[in-house]
């Protein structure tokens, strides 16, 4: 009987989602869980459901008794990573994803959310190295917008360690699939003025200057000082 009152919250918990009705799903999911605590897969679904509502802070206790109890179980691992991300707390986030990568190296998505994570704890030289090797795959990564990601993360990582080169190169990658930012013309421009290539950075500061529309005033600033030096 248990089983047949778990199975029928479940499905309307998924009917109340599907009709926007978060709350009353929410309300439906605590209350049976008042009385049902030891039932992973409806607390599983709660969590999705804070999840869904950009609310890690209420998801994260969740997920960590449940991988706490199930320390070995990738979705969980994946899940609480994810949830730790999305709340900053990067340094809780990054060990986990270096458990999933190396259980998964070939997955690019997880090692490009390591390398968001390493990124975020200032470890750049670790995210461009981990980002280097998976790029070097670009057909592994299941959409284009994910290789574009990865790219992205790749040119930052570079740039913030000092490597102008490979930051243009993973540029040109990301270039080809997604278009063109005010942060992707900053780091262009960065890069080629690193290497002494006035006309190429000149050109890129004014155009990231023509988009930035006040949005980034640390990097516009630089922007304006570099085009009076050069």
């Amino acid at each position: 009987a248990e089983h047949v009152e778990e199975e029928r919250v479940r499905k309307l918990v998924h009917l109340l989602e599907r009709e926007k009705k978060s709350d009353q799903a929410e309300t439906l999911l605590t209350t049976y869980l008042a009385k049902n605590p030891a039932d992973p897969t409806l607390h599983a679904q709660l969590a999705c459901l804070y999840e869904s509502r950009q609310e890690p802070g209420n998801a994260i206790p969740i997920v960590e008794k449940l991988h706490a109890a199930n320390a070995a179980d990738p979705n969980l691992t994946r899940m609480l990573a994810s949830l730790y991300s999305s709340d900053n707390q990067f340094d809780k986030a990054a060990p986990l994803y270096a458990t999933l990568t190396t259980l998964y190296p070939n997955d690019p998505t997880l090692v490009t959310d390591r390398a968001d994570a390493l990124i975020h704890l200032r470890q750049f030289a670790e995210a461009e190295a981990i980002l280097r090797r998976t790029i070097a795959q670009p057909s592994a990564f299941p959409t284009k917008d994910d290789l574009g990601l990865a790219a992205s993360h790749l040119a930052f990582a570079a740039s913030s360690n000092d490597d102008p080169t490979t930051s243009l190169q993973a540029l040109a990658i990301r270039d080809k699939v997604l278009p063109q930012s005010p942060s992707s013309l900053f780091l262009a421009a960065t890069a080629h003025d690193k290497l002494h290539q006035v006309k190429e950075a000149r050109d890129l500061y004014k155009q990231f200057l023509s988009v930035a529309n006040g949005k980034f005033p640390n990097e516009e600033w630089q922007a304006r000082h570099r085009l009076v030096t050069l």
